[in-house]
């Protein structure tokens, strides 16, 4: 048996070693989910490496405080161990779980928001709205995770200190060396591979690493920063003048044009924004396309004038040209902006008052009401004009139902269905490696737009609570107001259900409504895109419009264009280009499948735009190629499950 004995101090420390790693080891299996490369996975084992020697120095303090025979040292570096090792594991695991439904790690904001809020969760995790369980079985769970992790910690560490008796013990500079390496090795990496940060999970939790989605800094997105830049510079600073009109712009995420009876919808779901128009004050714009499928890149290309390539935190945006025109700049947000913190750092400084649920201490940030109430204490009118910009939540799919708005029945809380069905894998692929989902029953169907209808419904009474507002406030009566949506939603159709995973015209078509003294001016659009929006209003107010920016005025004669789209999901990228001229109106619709397949899809919107006919087959090679080009170009490499040929080139 003296073999044996001889044997457990390797074993425990090898033990232990692959213990710290486990979470690292996971990273690794899944770095395609990440999006990681092979830098970033040594990234991630160096800060495990830097956390567990953090540790051991605790212990050697420890140590050199109360003597090595002391039992308090053995289980306060258990403890520490197994917290370290708990984090890790939950913020990767967490991380991987996220990526598959929104494409994005964890944050603490999201975290912190979901603790604060944790009905939306549990329905995303199948549980209903069991608040003992957020409150007591998953903390209970998560401390019986912790003790039993500790345990094993404590075992290992008993069995790992007979090291001091053989030769070589272990001193202060043991641990302190292998910090200091690992910070090195880890800040020399960030600094000289800076790709090996974007990804990880740990950092985006804490916040350490550059913003995700604005970190690539491509060719596009320096060349519009450079061009940004040099529109900043030299944009007039004017002196603040009471004689301009105040301008407000409201989105309600993830609104579907067609869903409105403004747009022929047979159900009466807007019944305020519809007598507006029947009135003539507002004007609908007949087709409007958003720019992604996502909030965050919907409302920074609406506010940047920009397409989703060109997207960074150095775009000149709407918020800061009407700033220098003297105007008073004030954001009103439902939702936890702070959470994705790309939009938030896109947000920027020229912002007067930033009224999110941090600013106002609410109970609930998914619930329009308190957005709402917030904005009733703005004060009267002074003179000043005002740049309002609203963003509200009822008519997304985690938003607060309220029970007054819940007209169209059954209803069927399909949070957790969304959950589900977005982690499904195609049950197979059309003659041009389309990817096909299975259907839902009609049942389902029909249970999923009306709880969508009644979201749209219940957005519509908020947005005529702003008007009260500013009515009551006298902002109304000189004013400019916009109505219109990051992005569309799938309720079904081809299997797809919420957004972001797709380019159709159920996730990009948006509503767009302009209030205003003489609203016919806006009339007679066929075509128009969420980048017009910013260039539309300086127009109107008769500023300059930043050269920076690539959308038109809807003031301005229409002319033949193209413009670009993207999806924000890394697993199956998506690119899209739409041409619009007074003959032809067609979309072409790039992805990059899971099966390494690349899907090719061309429609005819003027004769068909439900998208029911792919008519890539019968379009001219020479065109067909240029978007081909294009496209292929917006996606880049696009993360793929192996290597195989097809993924990333053209057909």
């Amino acid at each position: 048996m003296r073999w044996l004995r001889g044997a457990a101090v390797p074993v425990a420390v090898l033990c232990a070693v692959s213990l710290a790693l486990l979470p690292v080891a996971f990273l690794t299996l899944n770095r395609g989910t990440f999006g990681l490369t092979a830098g970033g996975i040594l990234l991630a084992a160096l800060l495990t490496a830097g956390a567990l020697a953090s540790v051991v120095l605790v212990g050697q303090l420890l140590a050199c405080t109360f003597g090595s025979g002391s039992r308090i040292v053995l289980p306060v570096v258990a403890s520490l161990a197994a917290l370290q090792s708990v984090l890790f594991t939950l913020v990767y695991v967490g991380s991987f779980f996220s990526n598959q439904f929104w494409d994005d790690n964890l944050t603490y904001h999201v975290v912190a928001s979901a603790l604060a809020n944790p009905e939306p969760a549990l329905q995303f995790l199948g549980a209903g709205k069991d608040l003992a369980l957020a409150r007591y079985i998953l903390p209970g769970a998560a401390g019986v995770f912790l003790l039993i992790v500790a345990g094993v910690w404590l075992m290992l560490l008993r069995a790992a200190a007979g090291v001091r008796h053989r030769g070589w013990r272990m001193s202060l500079l043991h641990p302190l060396a292998a910090l200091a390496g690992s910070a090195v090795f880890a800040v020399a990496l960030a600094v000289y591979a800076p790709q090996a940060t974007k990804g990880e999970p740990l950092l985006d939790f804490f916040g350490v690493a550059p913003s995700r989605s604005f970190s690539d800094w491509t060719v596009d997105q320096r060349a519009a920063a450079l061009a940004a830049a040099l529109d900043e510079r030299s944009y007039p600073v004017m002196k603040r003048s009471g004689t301009r009109k105040n301008v407000v712009i409201i989105l309600s995420d993830s609104i579907r044009a067609d869903h409105l009876d403004v747009y022929g919808y047979g159900r009466h779901t807007t019944p305020f924004l519809s007598g507006l128009v029947a009135q003539q004050r507002a004007a609908p714009a007949d087709m409007v396309l958003s720019t992604c499928s996502a909030s965050y890149c919907g409302i920074a290309s609406m506010l940047a004038s920009v397409p989703y390539s060109k997207l960074s935190r150095h775009n000149f945006k709407l918020n800061s040209t009407l700033k220098r025109a003297g105007y008073r700049v004030s954001y009103y947000l439902s939702g936890d902006h702070r959470g994705w913190r790309y939009l938030w750092e896109f947000y920027g400084d020229d912002i007067d008052d930033m009224r999110d649920c941090a600013a106002r201490s609410c109970s609930n940030d998914l619930d329009d009401r308190e957005t709402i109430a917030d904005f009733r204490n703005v004060a009267r009118f002074d003179g000043q004009p005002r740049f309002f910009f609203f963003f509200l939540m009822s008519s997304h799919r985690i938003g607060a139902k309220l029970p007054e708005y819940q007209r169209f029945q059954p209803v069927l809380d399909d949070i957790q269905l969304a959950a589900t069905r977005n982690r499904k894998i195609p049950a197979g692929y059309d003659a041009h490696d389309v990817p096909l989902f299975p259907p839902f029953t009609a049942q389902e169907e029909e249970a999923i737009v009306n709880r969508y209808d009644n979201g749209i419904l219940q957005a519509d009474a908020m947005v005529q609570s702003i008007f009260a507002v500013l009515k009551e406030k006298g902002y109304l009566d000189n004013s400019i107001v916009v109505f219109s949506s990051d992005h569309g939603e799938s309720s079904g159709e081809r299997g797809y259900l919420s957004h972001g995973r797709s380019l159709y015209q159920t996730d990009m078509r948006v509503p767009l409504l302009i209030y205003d003294e003489d609203a016919d001016r806006y009339r007679g659009r066929p075509f128009a895109a969420q980048i017009d929006i910013a260039p539309t209003v300086l127009d109107r107010l008769g500023l300059p419009i930043p050269s920076s920016w690539d959308g038109v005025s809807l003031l301005s004669p229409m002319a033949p264009r193209v413009t670009w789209h993207q999806t924000s999901y890394r697993q199956r990228p998506c690119a899209a280009a739409v041409q619009w001229s007074s003959t032809a109106f067609r979309k072409y619709i790039r992805c990059a499948n899971y099966d390494q397949r690349i899907s090719e899809e061309l429609f005819d919107l003027s004769n068909d735009p439900s998208e029911s006919r792919n008519i890539v087959s019968e379009a001219g090679g020479g065109e067909l190629e240029k978007l081909r080009v294009e496209t292929t170009r917006l996606l880049g490499q696009p993360q793929c499950p192996g290597r195989g040929k097809r993924c990333g080139q053209p057909q």
